[in-house]
């Protein structure tokens, strides 16, 4: 038993042995323990994409949600108290965090696998703005109305990419 305590306490030991709260830890434990993981939540958002929308959307909302999640969650863990808090736990700085992760990767997936228009026009540019607004708004809020942001930010991604290019008359096949 008491190889047991510490090896938990040095578990709970961040990489500078500072002590960890445990109370959050137990409660990190918990939550996984007793829900779903966002992979579950993605994957199910994946295929309502998939059914919904063209592969180039679907595809363009998983890349968003691949890099735009960890970096809110990098940006809100790093920066977040030094910035206010959005809603719940979630910051201003994760919120920036996923709108310029998402930016970046908006513009270099279709300067890899072609866009709507070329990546570096106005319009386009336009556009990558609105689906990094986007991103970052669904990973904010998506907790405000009990849902879980990995489902949330693929879907709001791919539906407002194909609202605006429909309304720019862009062909996204």
């Amino acid at each position: 038993m008491g190889e047991y305590n510490a090896a938990a306490r040095s578990w709970a030991c961040d990489e500078r042995g500072r002590s960890c709260n445990m109370q959050h830890l137990l409660e990190i434990i918990t939550h996984e323990i007793n829900s779903p993981s966002g992979t579950v939540y993605f994957l199910s958002s994946l295929l309502i994409c998939h059914s919904w929308f063209p592969v180039p959307v679907m595809a363009l909302s998983s890349a968003v949600m691949g890099i735009g999640d960890p970096a809110a969650s990098i940006f809100g863990i790093k920066f977040g108290k030094l910035t206010p808090i959005l809603f719940g736990k979630k910051s201003l700085a994760g919120a920036v965090g996923c709108f310029i992760a998402s930016f970046i990767t908006v513009v270099s997936f279709w300067s890899l696998f072609g866009g709507p228009l070329s990546p570096f026009q106005y319009s386009s540019l336009m556009l990558a703005v609105v689906i990094s607004a986007t991103s970052a708004a669904a990973e904010t809020f998506a907790q405000a109305f009990d849902l879980d942001d990995n489902f949330v930010l693929p879907l709001a991604v791919s539906s407002i990419t194909v609202i605006f290019s429909e309304f720019a008359g862009w062909n996204l096949q």
